[in-house]
């Protein structure tokens, strides 16, 4: 990238899932010599923006909160995750085998010591990257100003594919799996039995089961059903959600996500089932004074991870 330099890298780290730009202490200004992403020193964001005299610092802190808040949105599968917010882009976790507790104690009986067996479980973030870029010919038109702000919606738009895109991939990937025993466009199907079978299969091993994922055919085809409708009374179908609790389901939640594998449905323990290793965003600012423009580079560093196979269960074959 001839004539280009960096001047400015503005780092956000996620605490949890609502990604919210409000707080403070979520980001910082990153050292451009060596790409160190956790200085000491870390900038203040007051009312969703970076508080700084520095132009360029505000207008990256600008583009990136943008970029996050749009994403929002979009970032349906972060549900069906454990949320892991890392400072770091190689670490392990541990998560542990389900135990019984000794009950019954008797009086002066010494409780047995027992070692919990633990399950290793190995991380390191990729990243995934959008550019945005603006010429100087173009900051000087009105309809540039537009056509950015468009880019930045284009940039959020695409980092949440490719991190749904990820997690999708993961969910899909249990190997602990059954047929529906009728297609439920079957108008005597009852889903009940196929869902109650996967929620059987991961309780066993894994404590609960609290989500269901599915595209929008399977949820029209399981709403659709006289089963599920007698379970409807008082209830509204979902219309406008992509999360949403399942009537006949008490605990579940529905996750509608349009790309989901045709015919198919995971549920899952989301403590347990992937996990969603979240490290910064940044936004680096380069001027590229050889070509009269600026490009924010975008970068989300992440991991989506199987982590106990039998804490999901897909069905297949649900609409035929």
């Amino acid at each position: 990238m001839t004539n280009e330099t960096s001047n400015v890298i503005i780092g956000y780290q996620a605490d949890s899932l609502s990604y919210s730009t409000k707080n403070e202490k979520a980001f910082y200004r990153a050292s451009v010599n060596d790409h160190d992403l956790y200085p000491a020193v870390r900038y203040q964001a007051g009312e969703g923006y970076i508080q700084s005299t520095d132009e360029e610092q505000i207008k990256t802190g600008d583009t990136l909160i943008r970029v996050i808040e749009a994403m929002q949105p979009e970032l349906v599968l972060n549900r069906a995750v454990n949320f892991i917010p890392t400072a770091s882009i190689a670490f392990q976790m541990a998560l542990e085998k389900t135990t019984k507790a000794q009950e019954k104690v008797g009086e002066l009986q010494e409780i047995e010591l027992i070692k919990d067996d633990l399950i290793p479980i190995d991380f390191r973030l990729w990243k995934n990257g959008k550019a945005i870029a603006s010429s100087d010919e173009g900051l000087m038109m009105t309809e540039q100003r537009l056509k950015f702000s468009r880019s930045i919606l284009n940039c959020a738009k695409a980092l949440a594919v490719s991190k749904n895109g990820q997690i999708r991939t993961e969910l899909i990937s249990t190997s602990a799996t059954a047929a529906a025993s009728t297609a439920w466009t079957t108008g005597t199907a009852n889903p009940y039995t196929d869902i109650n079978k996967a929620i059987k299969s991961v309780v066993k091993e894994n404590g609960h089961c609290n989500v269901m994922i599915a595209n929008r055919d399977v949820w029209a085809a399981f709403f659709a059903l006289d089963k599920v409708k007698g379970q409807l009374l008082g209830a509204t179908i979902p219309t406008s959600q992509t999360a949403f609790p399942v009537q006949g389901l008490p605990g579940i939640t529905g996750l509608l996500d349009e790309e989901f594998p045709a015919a198919t449905a995971v549920l899952c323990n989301t403590d347990r089932y992937v996990g969603l290793a979240q490290g910064p965003i940044t936004a680096e600012y380069y001027r590229a004074s050889g070509k009269g423009g600026n490009l924010y580079a975008v970068r989300d560093f992440m991991q989506a991870k199987k982590m106990v196979n039998d804490a999901g269960f897909k069905l297949t074959g649900l609409v035929a």
